[in-house]
């Protein structure tokens, strides 16, 4: 027999399951369905890289290019063979052979408009050292944070040096602890920027920690936070709600950091460097996703990954006061109900004095909340942790 008190708290959980899919679990729904941008090259300019480079112009112009120091770099602008020229801004606080290994795999991308300048978490001396090893390589500056601005968030004072330094129209953001899966990382980043008659302003990808260098006590609640909250800021910019990014993959136009006075708002944070600011700058209109197995970065800090990882959970606390509240109250209340859900089961059940046919509703509704979030949540991890 079902009392009143059972069918009351049955249909509560029949209608949780269906806020879950309509709106709490939404950007799980369309995470796998990531837009794929066709780059179309204006007139006069190379359709491909093989294109480009096998044109006698473009061949003496690269040979004709002068490389950069740490006290000195050309004037010339990054040369826009096949897209819009970008500059990687990285701040580097790492042995030196993290930063060899991170350069030699950025001068394998296949993107052919992109130089890199490092800000270097070390005094003028190691900078001038390294800028003399990479003396003959064209693309690469160096820089440094001068001494006396402890005061200062490091991160954010290294990404603004940075992108005063840079020459290309866009930036991409990151960190030389990241691997990168795939010489067309910085392409496909880049195939939003170069759409004729649509070109982006903000594109956001996506990176995650290395998981098997966190300690395996804390390994799945990482995988799980990584994906669930990954997923719904993804999500969201996809159904054109752009609210958060990721500084360790992220591209933008270089004017867009100066018409909105950059990191001002939150300099003195530690955290706001992906989030307060893109909540700034990115719009529907404006911005693009890109993940797919060439584009999501692995961040990898060795043996301190599980400490920087507690620490990036740090950052997001200290700027989610100032984010919109919208996305957050979405997620506690996911959170709530998969603890809620066998609790109201279980009083529908005792209402009813465990008669089977409330027990079965309740089991099976149970059951069926479970299993689409289980499904919707593999769906968004093979997308946003591929090969994990």
């Amino acid at each position: 027999m079902i009392t009143t008190i059972s069918i009351i708290i049955l249909v509560a959980m029949a209608v949780a399951i269906v806020w879950q899919l309509a709106v709490g679990l939404r950007p799980m729904w369309i995470t796998g369905n990531v837009r794929k941008c066709e780059t179309k090259p204006a007139e006069g300019e190379p359709a491909s890289r093989e294109e480009a480079e096998s044109d006698p112009a473009n061949r003496e112009e690269a040979e004709g290019e002068t490389g950069n120091g740490v006290d000195a770099r050309s004037d010339a602008p990054v040369p826009e063979k096949a897209g819009r020229s970008l500059t990687l801004v990285v701040f580097a606080s790492c042995d030196e052979e993290v930063l060899d290994g991170w350069i030699s795999r950025v001068l394998e991308q296949d993107y052919p408009a992109f130089d890199v300048v490092v800000v270097y978490d070390a005094n003028a001396e190691n900078t001038a050292s390294l800028a003399e090893r990479y003396a003959d390589e064209k693309r690469i500056y160096f820089t440094f944070i001068p001494p006396g601005s402890h005061t200062l968030n490091r991160r954010k004072l290294a990404l603004t040096i940075g992108i005063k330094a840079a020459k290309g129209d866009y930036i991409l953001t990151t960190i030389p602890q990241v691997r990168i899966p795939s010489d067309r990382w910085i392409s496909e980043m880049m195939e939003p920027v170069n759409v004729e008659g649509d070109a982006k302003e903000v594109v956001l990808g996506f990176s995650h920690f290395d998981f098997s260098r966190i300690p395996a006590s804390g390994r799945p609640g990482a995988k799980t936070e990584t994906v669930t909250l990954g997923a719904r800021w993804v999500g969201d910019a996809l159904r054109e709600r752009p609210w958060r990014g990721d500084g360790n993959n992220l591209i933008f136009k270089r004017s867009l950091f100066f018409e909105n006075k950059g990191f001002a708002d939150g300099l003195l944070l530690e955290g706001g460097d992906d989030d307060i600011f893109v909540n700034r700058i990115a719009r529907p209109d404006n911005s693009a996703v890109a993940v797919s197995p060439d584009t999501v970065l692995t961040v990898d800090w060795g043996e301190a990954t599980g400490r920087v990882w507690k620490m990036s959970r740090k950052r997001y606390r200290s700027t989610r006061d100032l984010m919109p509240k919208g996305p957050g109250t979405v997620r506690m209340i996911c959170r709530y109900l998969s603890w809620a859900m066998p609790l109201a089961a279980a009083c529908a059940a005792a209402a009813s004095g465990f008669g089977w046919l409330a027990d079965s509703i309740a089991g099976l509704l149970l059951i069926l909340f479970y299993v689409f979030e289980l499904i919707l949540y593999r769906r968004a991890a093979r997308r946003l942790l591929p090969g994990v």
